[in-house]
């Protein structure tokens, strides 16, 4: 009688900020890597949550930081790159969505895991992310947030959405993640921590992470 090996469970923590485009990508790409690892029969089961992070605590971005940073023709180039890659990924990166405080956001992203585990919290950030990078909707719009709270199942009603964006409700756990992050260094996001000793900084290739889990499968 054959028994039934149990699969190696690998754990994604990810450092994100919705703000962010290459979280964006880096989430598809993962998403793409776990897909990939399933149709190669690995016997893994890889379980992800998202961390907060703000990339502008003062949320007063200016729009040409990336041109300022990089000079403009180094500020065209990376936007052209973010396009294509995101193309790859299905993503349409329309550059017209507004900057505000995301910490509502990942209030409602942290309430998703606590309330639906990671699927919800996935569904949530994934409306979330083409709500603003390809509609151009605004993340400090609790009209917005509420929407997409109300499609990932979250609440029944957006009016049940907005009385819970209007409290306090799940803040301080975020802030104080965000603070403990910032205590360990991290500076900038996407950063993806598996099982809490590899690191993978970055939107990196589906590959990139289809190999670490390659070898952590055969791993005790």
């Amino acid at each position: 009688m054959s028994s039934i090996i149990p699969k190696r469970s690998i754990k994604v923590d990810v450092i994100s900020d919705v703000l962010c485009p290459f979280c964006f990508l880096g989430k598809r790409k993962l998403d793409r890597a776990i897909k990939i690892t399933n149709q190669k029969g690995l016997n893994v089961k890889v379980e992800r949550k998202f961390h907060p992070f703000l990339l502008r605590p003062d949320l007063k971005l200016d729009s040409s930081l990336i041109e300022k940073k990089f000079g403009k023709e180094g500020a065209r180039q990376r936007e052209t790159a973010l396009r294509e890659s995101g193309q790859e990924e299905g993503i349409n990166f329309s550059g017209d969505g507004t900057v505000s405080q995301t910490t509502d956001a990942h209030r409602l992203s942290a309430y998703a895991y606590d309330k639906g585990g990671e699927e919800m919290q996935l569904t949530l950030l994934d409306n979330l992310f083409c709500g603003h990078f390809e509609q151009g909707r605004d993340f400090g719009s609790h009209e917005f947030l509420a929407e997409q709270a109300v499609v990932s199942r979250l609440f029944p009603t957006k009016d049940e959405a907005k009385a819970w964006l209007s409290t306090d409700k799940k803040k301080e756990e975020v802030l104080l993640e965000i603070a403990c992050v910032e205590l360990t260094g991290v500076t900038g996001v996407p950063l993806f921590i598996i099982d809490n000793k590899y690191t993978i900084a970055g939107a990196q290739d589906p590959d990139v992470f289809v190999n670490l889990f390659e070898k952590l499968a055969h791993s005790e």
